[in-house]
C-alpha cells in the first residue's frame, strides 16, 4: 500500500533465521506443506483466527490508530480492539460485532469492516511490527475481498521493512502482496483481480509491479483466494491461489539504475481497509457498514532444505576493451554483485569476433572466467575486434552485454598504460569518458573504503588524463600502501595519482604525505587548496621500478586528517601518440546498384609515434552535413574502401570520412556523393508462415519449427517474430512477443513452467512489414516429476499440492467423446494407493468413444501408461463395460470400473507398459464394450 512513510539500508541476510517464532493461538497444527518443484516449504508461523467472537490477539498483533489521512488523503479513523490503549475517542469502548470495525467473527475469520459512526468512518489496520518479523519464505493470506465495484474502499495485505524506524519509507522497502480498489479510480482491479507492487527509494509511490486477473467465473468478493509472496534473496514473486505459478517476479534488475534493493532484510506484515484517499476514491455512495474484508488465515512457510537457482543472471554492464599491443586487447566489465534469488554467479563467458553485431555462440567463445576482466592474446595487428560478455549461474547464461570494440596496435607499438586501479571502488569503464578503463581496487595494504560520493565531479584540471568520473566518486582513505608488481627492474615509468575532495569544504581540512619507492613526492598535500570540493586532481611523477620490479606508493598522515586517493595509473615512458591524423583525401562514391554505393579513399599518413587505427564513415541525404554520432554508419574501418548497402533507389547520398589514431580523430574529408540506380523496392508484406509445430523437450522447454516463407517480389524475408501465450486464440502483440527477427526456421522457448500448455504463433518479416500470423501451435511442457504428461480428462489443470501422484494439465491431445456430468462428491483414493491422482481428476470425466494421441516421445521408447477410473454415475456393477486399446493392442475388454473398484466414487488405476510408435506417439483408444459407453477420468505417461 503506497502510503507516504519515510537513504536505503541493506542487511545481507543469506541464511534462514535460526529463531523460534511466537505462535498465535492455534499455531500451524494441521497445516500442510507447500511443495514447489523439489523444494518443500514448512509452515512456521500461522494465525488461523479461530476461537470465539471477539477482539484479535494483541500479543500477536499491533494496531495502528487514528486518522489524519495517512499520507494518502484517506477518510477513515483506525481503531484497535475495544479498550485498546490509545484508541481514538470515536472507537467503540466495549466489544460488539455490530459496532467493531475490526474483530474475530467466531467462525474462523478476521473481519475488517468500515463503519460510519456520526459522520466518521471507522476501520482497522493491524500489523506485526515489533512482535514478529519475517525473513524470506512464503507469506500467504486467504482473503475474501469486499465488493469494490463502487469506489470508496481500498483493501490491502502488505509488508514493510522492519528497519523503518531508522530508514524512512520508501528506503526501508514496501511490498504490496495484494491491493484492491475500484476500477473507477486509477484503473483499479475491482472484483476482477488484484495488484502487486514493490516500492523502493527511486520508485517511490509509483513502485514497480503488475496485476492479476481472475479466470472467467471467479471474483475476489465471492470466495476466498490465497494471495501469496514467495520471497528470497534478490527476488519477490507474487501469486494468487497457485504458489507454483507466480504472476509477477521482481528482482534488482527490475529497478531503475542506481536504485537500492531493500528486500534482503526482515519485514513485518500488515492488513488494512482504507476509506477514500488517492486510490479509495470518493466515499459518497459507500453504504455503512461497508462490505468487510474477511481473512481466513495468514501463514509463513520456510524451506526445509536448499532452494535451487531458477533465474538467469542480470546482463553484465560497462564492458570496455583496450589494445595494449599489436596482439593483445584487455577487457574489463562491472561484476554482478546481486545474483538472482538462490543463485551464485559462477563465472562469465567471453565471446569475440571480427564482425560487429555478432551472435555469441560456442564457435566464438574465447574463455569462461571467474573475475570481471580478461586479456585476449594472439591477435592480428591493426585489426578491429568486437566482444560480448555473459554472466553464468546454475540456471544458465544471461543475455549478452553491450558490445565493446578495440583495434590492435601496429607491430612494435605498445600502449603506454600498464595498470589503472580504481582505489576503493569497482571497475570503471571509459565507454562514457576517461583516459582508460580502470580495474577494481587491488595491490593495496591498509586503509578503508571512503564514503561513496554521488555528486558530479569537475574533470577540468586533469584534462586528457582524467579518469572515468566513477573513479573519483569512490576512494580509499587512511594509511595505505600500493605495491605495483610485474614491472622491469630499473626501468622508468610515469605514475599518475588521481584525487578528489568530497568531504571537506575548505582548505586545511585534509593534509597528507605521499612517497614513491621511499622518496617523498607530496608533503602536507591539500586537495581542496588545489581544486576545491568535488573536483578531480591528477599529480604526475616519474619513478624507477625497484630491484623486484615494483613501484611502491605510500600514503601517510600529514599535518591534519588522513590521506585519501581515488586512482592510480602506471604508464611506460615510451613516446606516445600525441596528435590527430590529417583529414583523409581522395574520397570517391560510386553507385553499384539501386541499393548500394561503394566508397574508396587514399590511405592517411599517421603523425609521429602514431598509427592509423581505422576510419569512421558518415552519411546523410543532405549536402554539407556535419558528421556526428547520429549519421555515423561505420566505425573503425581498417581498409581504404567501404560498401554502403540497404539504400533507397534513385536517392542521392553524401559521405565524409575521418581517420583515427590513439590520440583522436581527424577533421572530416572533402564530401563525396552518388545517386543509387533506379529499382523496384519491396512493397508487400509476406504471406503467413505455415507448418508451425510445437513439441515439449523437457519440463521447462518447448521447441518450435516452421516452413520457410517465399518472399514477395523484390523482397527478402529478414526474419520471424515468435509470440506465445497460455491462452488459446490469443492475439499477437508486443505484450506476448518472445523473440524478434529470428533468422532460422526453429526456436526453443525455455524457462517455462512444468505441466503447462503454451500456444504459439509466428509472423514473417520483410522490409515492408510483417505477415499475418501463422496458424496456432501448442504443446504442454513435461511434468516436473517422473511423468512425461498427466492429463485431466474434460477438466482444468489440477495441482497435487493437496495430494496425488503428480499435477495434471488441462485436457489435451484427444479426439472424440464429450463431457461427462461432473461430480462434487468426494472420491476415495485409498485403494488407488501411491499412484492415485489428485481427487479433482476423478470428479471430471470424458465419455463416449474417444482417442488420446500423446506426441513428442522417442520412437520405440518404453513407457508406463496409467489410466485413472472412477464410477460417478452408476450405482451397481455390470452397468458400464467398455474396451481400451494402446497402440492398437487391446489391454482391457468389457472393463467394469464399478466392479474393479468395489463401488461408486472409488478411484482405480490400471497400469500398462507401452512402446512409442515410429512417430513417437502412444495412442490410447476407448471404445464401447458389452454395455454403455466409456467414461474415464485421466491418463499419465511416464
Amino acid at each position: 500500500m503506497a502510503a507516504l512513510f519515510l537513504a536505503p539500508l541493506i542487511f545481507a541476510l543469506t541464511s534462514w533465521p535460526a529463531v523460534a517464532y511466537a505462535q498465535p493461538s492455534g499455531g500451524c497444527t494441521g497445516v500442510a506443506n507447500i511443495v514447489i518443484g523439489s523444494t518443500t516449504y514448512v509452515p512456521t508461523w500461522c494465525d488461523e483466527f479461530n476461537g470465539a467472537a471477539g477482539s484479535p490477539n494483541t500479543t500477536t498483533w499491533k494496531f495502528d490508530l487514528g486518522g489524519g489521512g495517512w499520507g494518502n488523503g484517506e477518510a477513515e479513523v483506525y481503531c484497535g480492539p475495544a479498550g485498546y490503549a490509545g484508541n481514538p475517542s470515536q472507537c467503540p469502548t466495549t466489544f460488539s460485532a455490530s459496532t467493531a470495525p475490526i474483530y474475530i467473527d467466531g467462525s474462523g475469520h478476521l473481519v475488517i469492516r468500515p463503519i460510519n459512526e456520526n459522520g466518521a468512518w471507522l476501520s482497522g489496520r493491524m500489523n506485526t511490527e515489533g512482535k514478529e518479523n519475517f525473513t524470506y519464505g512464503i507469506l500467504v493470506a486467504s482473503i475474501q475481498l469486499p465488493d469494490t465495484t463502487t469506489q470508496g474502499l481500498w483493501a490491502a495485505w502488505w509488508t514493510l521493512g522492519s528497519d523503518i524506524t531508522t530508514v524512512p519509507w520508501p528506503g526501508c522497502g514496501e511490498e504490496d502482496i495484494m491491493e484492491d480498489w475500484s476500477p473507477q479510480v486509477d484503473n483499479g482491479e475491482g472484483t476482477t483481480g488484484d495488484i502487486s507492487t514493490a516500492h523502493t527509494t527511486k520508485t517511490g509511490g509509483s513502485g514497480v509491479g503488475g496485476r492479476y486477473t481472475f479466470p472467467s467465473g471467479e471474483a475476489g468478493n465471492t470466495a476466498f483466494h490465497q494471495y501469496g509472496l514467495n520471497w528470497a534473496a534478490n527476488s519477490l514473486q507474487t501469486y494468487v491461489d497457485d504458489p507454483t505459478a507466480p504472476f509477477l517476479t521482481i528482482t534488482p534488475s527490475s529497478l531503475p539504475a542506481g536504485d537500492t534493493w531493500p528486500f534482503n532484510q526482515s519485514m513485518f506484515v500488515i492488513f488494512n481497509v482504507a476509506v477514500g484517499g488517492t486510490l479509495g476514491g470518493s466515499d459518497t455512495n459507500l453504504a455503512s457498514p461497508a462490505q468487510p474484508m474477511l481473512v481466513d488465515y495468514v501463514r509463513w512457510y520456510v524451506p526445509n532444505g536448499p532452494v535451487t537457482c531458477s533465474l538467469l543472471p542480470a546482463v553484465p554492464t560497462a564492458l570496455a576493451a583496450a589494445a595494449s599491443s599489436s596482439s593483445v586487447i584487455g577487457l574489463v566489465w562491472t561484476a554482478d554483485t546481486l545474483p538472482p534469488a538462490n543463485c551464485t554467479i559462477t563465472g562469465y563467458n567471453v565471446y569475440g569476433s571480427t564482425t560487429s553485431g555478432f551472435t555469441p555462440s560456442s564457435s566464438n567463445l574465447l574463455a569462461t572466467v571467474t573475475s570481471n576482466e580478461y586479456t585476449v592474446t594472439g591477435l592480428t595487428d591493426l585489426t578491429t575486434y568486437y566482444y560480448v560478455v555473459e554472466a553464468v549461474d546454475a540456471f544458465g547464461n544471461s543475455a549478452g552485454s553491450n558490445q565493446a570494440t578495440a583495434t590492435t596496435l601496429a607491430p612494435g607499438v605498445t600502449s603506454p598504460e600498464i595498470v589503472a586501479i580504481a582505489a576503493g571502488g569497482p571497475a570503471q569503464s571509459n565507454a562514457n569518458g576517461g583516459d582508460y578503463s580502470f580495474v577494481a581496487d587491488e595491490d593495496f595494504v591498509g586503509g578503508a573504503l571512503n564514503a561513496k560520493n554521488s555528486s558530479t565531479i569537475n574533470l577540468t584540471q586533469p584534462g586528457a588524463n582524467a579518469a572515468p568520473m566513477g573513479v573519483y566518486q569512490n576512494g580509499r582513505n587512511g594509511t595505505i600502501t600500493y605495491t605495483i608488481p610485474g614491472l622491469t627492474a630499473g626501468s622508468s615509468y610515469t605514475v599518475l595519482l588521481h584525487f578528489a575532495e568530497s568531504y571537506f569544504s575548505a582548505a586545511g581540512g585534509r593534509e597528507f604525505n605521499v612517497a614513491i619507492n621511499g622518496t617523498a613526492v607530496l608533503t602536507n598535500f591539500d586537495i581542496y587548496a588545489h581544486v576545491g570540493k568535488n573536483a578531480a586532481l591528477v599529480e604526475t611523477f616519474t619513478a624507477t621500478a625497484n630491484s623486484s620490479g615494483q613501484i611502491v606508493i605510500a600514503f601517510t598522515n600529514g599535518a591534519v586528517n588522513q590521506p585519501v586517493v581515488m586512482g592510480i595509473e602506471v604508464r611506460s615512458t615510451a613516446a606516445s601518440c600525441s596528435a590527430d591524423p590529417a583529414a583523409p583525401t581522395g574520397l570517391t562514391a560510386t553507385a553499384s546498384s539501386s541499393s548500394a554505393i561503394g566508397l574508396t579513399w587514399t590511405a592517411d599518413t599517421p603523425p609521429a609515434n602514431c598509427t592509423i587505427s581505422g576510419y569512421n564513415v558518415y552519411r546523410s541525404t543532405t549536402s554539407g552535413f556535419t558528421p556526428g554520432s547520429g549519421n555515423l554508419i561505420a566505425s573503425g574501418v581498417t581498409g581504404t574502401s567501404y560498401n554502403n548497402t540497404g539504400l533507397a533507389a534513385s536517392t542521392t547520398y553524401y559521405y565524409v570520412i575521418e581517420a583515427l589514431d590513439s590520440y583522436g580523430s581527424s577533421p572530416a574529408s572533402a564530401q563525396a556523393s552518388a545517386t543509387t540506380q533506379a529499382g523496384t523496392s519491396c512493397s508487400a508484406t509476406p504471406a503467413a508462415p505455415t507448418g508451425l509445430t510445437a513439441a515439449a523437450t523437457s519440463s521447462s522447454a518447448i521447441g518450435l519449427n516452421w516452413s520457410a516463407v517465399t518472399p514477395p517480389t523484390n523482397c527478402t524475408i529478414s526474419g520471424y517474430n515468435v509470440y506465445s501465450s497460455t491462452t488459446s486464440g490469443f492475439t499477437p502483440g508486443s505484450g506476448n512477443l518472445i523473440a524478434s527477427g529470428v533468422t532460422s526456421l526453429s526456436y526453443t522457448n525455455s524457462g517455462l513452467a512444468a505441466s503447462t500448455t503454451y500456444y504459439y504463433k509466428v509472423e514473417a518479416l520483410d522490409s515492408f512489414g510483417s505477415s499475418p500470423a501463422s496458424a496456432q501451435a501448442q504443446a504442454t511442457t513435461q511434468a516436473a516429476s517422473g511423468d512425461f504428461i498427466a492429463i485431466n480428462f474434460e477438466g482444468p489443470a489440477v495441482s497435487n499440492s493437496g495430494g496425488g501422484d503428480a499435477p495434471f494439465v488441462a485436457d489435451v491431445d484427444f479426439t472424440g467423446g464429450g463431457k461427462a456430468t461432473p461430480t462434487t462428491h468426494a472420491i476415495s483414493t485409498t485403494a488407488a494407493g501411491a499412484n492415485a491422482a489428485p481427487m479433482a481428476v476423478y470428479q471430471t470425466q470424458r465419455d463416449g468413444t474417444f482417442t488420446y494421441t500423446i506426441p513428442g516421445l522417442v520412437a520405440n521408447s518404453q513407457h508406463t501408461v496409467l489410466i485413472h477410473f472412477a464410477e460417478i454415475y452408476f450405482t451397481a456393477a455390470a452397468k458400464r463395460e467398455f474396451n481400451v486399446a494402446i497402440n492398437g493392442t487391446r489391454v482391457l475388454t468389457n472393463f467394469d470400473q464399478y466392479a474393479a473398484a468395489g463401488g461408486e466414487y472409488i478411484a482405480v488405476v490400471k497400469s500398462f507398459t507401452a512402446t512409442a510408435n515410429s512417430s513417437g506417439q502412444i495412442v490410447v483408444a476407448f471404445t464401447t464394450g458389452a454395455v454403455n459407453q466409456p467414461s474415464v477420468a485421466g491418463l499419465e505417461i511416464r
